[in-house]
């Protein structure tokens, strides 16, 4: 099931040429090291022993299993079921809350430069202060992010302010003072909200050309089904059916 959710990425991978990336993301509970690969849009991310292939061009995803030497193939969005429970299944419907959130954005250039992997990144501290009313869906905040950046396209970015489930979800009335800060590509970030701190680490960064194989099966690997037996991918589609119809009973 979880591979149906990958396909969504590739909107914010599109606007990249050929690139690798290796990073290192750490916070509370994680740590993990991801390898990205990017050619256009097309896109291979690794991770521990696992890999997984998104070929646009295919409308396919490939999961690779790197110790067994296996890969699985999936397609998006193939089952009739499924897609006849997407286009009826009812919109979450929101709950004003009425309340405001006030939301000052403040930005410093320290004016440092360091060069990183052949390129100059700047160092620029930004703050996001969040006060809400009381009885709002969101509570009080303040974030400052400490990073260096390089000049490049990241793709766009996506920020919601609902909370809640599926089915209702709440929106506050968010006024912003100032325009939120658009810093570049973070080569290294350190994120704190609270008590809370996540890392953000470029570990290698090149924009050399990348074999088109990166983006295939490898051919001494084995193919095998996917995770899911057909059996459990039709009784799951179903049940995504049902709760399709519920939807407009809730």
């Amino acid at each position: 099931m979880w591979l149906r959710a990958w396909p969504i990425l590739l909107v914010s991978l599109a606007a990249f040429a050929d690139s690798k990336i290796v990073s290192r993301n750490t916070g509370e509970h994680y740590d993990i090291v991801a390898t990205e690969y990017r050619q256009g849009l097309n896109a291979r991310v690794e991770f521990g022993d696992r890999a997984n292939i998104f070929k646009a061009d295919e409308h396919r995803v490939y999961r690779l299993d790197l110790r067994n030497r296996t890969w699985s193939t999936y397609t998006p969005g193939s089952s009739t079921i499924l897609m006849l429970a997407t286009w009826i299944r009812r919109p979450p419907r929101v709950r004003e809350s009425g309340k405001t959130v006030n939301v000052w954005y403040e930005i410093t250039d320290t004016g440092e430069k360091r060069q990183m992997f052949g390129h100059t990144a700047s160092h620029l501290i930004t703050r996001e202060r969040r006060m809400a009313e009381p009885g709002a869906c969101e509570g009080n905040s303040e974030t400052t992010t400490d990073g260096w950046y390089i000049v490049r396209e990241r793709g766009p970015r996506y920020e919601t302010y609902l909370r809640g489930d599926s089915s209702w979800q709440c929106r506050d009335n968010i006024v912003t003072h100032g325009t939120r800060p658009i810093t570049g590509f973070p080569l290294l970030e350190t994120v704190k909200t609270g008590s809370f701190t996540r890392k953000h680490e470029v570990q290698e960064y090149s924009e050399q050309h990348l074999d088109r194989s990166l983006f295939e099966p490898p051919r001494d690997f084995r193919q095998v089904d996917a995770d899911e037996t057909w059996g459990q991918r039709i009784e799951s589609d179903w049940q995504q059916l049902k709760w399709a119809f519920k939807s407009w009973f809730d």
